[in-house]
């Protein structure tokens, strides 16, 4: 793996591809770890805006600390979001998640790219991916 290479995790869920979507986008405080945003004790959840140019906000009671924004919204097929999540505004990363349809799951594949030398010593924090598709997958099951 060059230093410069997306993560890439799939994971297969137990809903429909619109289900799956629809919690990743819209239920993400439902699932995402406190411990993986700027003030854990007063997480409250997770603010993404369906829309291009919407923000994507961890929240904490009353404040929103935007860390993101859509670049491409296919509803319940693809959302692909600039994240800054824990890195400088200014050199963002990209999110790519894609929701597809095999059977009785759906297979969701995230790939975390945008590594450029003003970002790339960022990279390392990015590795618990797996961790927090588990707490998704999770989530879809219930």
């Amino acid at each position: 793996m060059t230093p410069h290479a997306p993560y890439l995790h799939r994971v297969a869920v137990a809903a429909s591809r619109r289900d799956a979507f629809a919690l990743f986008t819209g239920g993400m405080g439902e699932w995402w770890d406190p411990t993986y945003t700027p003030e854990p004790a007063t997480f409250t959840g997770v603010d993404l805006q369906p829309v291009v140019g919407g923000e994507l906000a961890m929240v904490h009671r009353e404040e929103r600390y935007v860390v993101g924004r859509v670049l491409q919204w296919h509803e319940g097929h693809e959302v692909v979001l600039e994240l800054w999540l824990g890195m400088p505004a200014e050199a963002p990363s990209e999110l790519r998640v894609s929701f597809v349809e095999e059977g009785e799951v759906c297979l969701v594949e995230l790939v975390h790219g945008g590594w450029t030398p003003e970002n790339l010593e960022h990279r390392r924090r990015f590795t618990d991916w797996p961790l927090l598709l588990g707490r998704f997958a999770r989530a879809c099951a219930r």
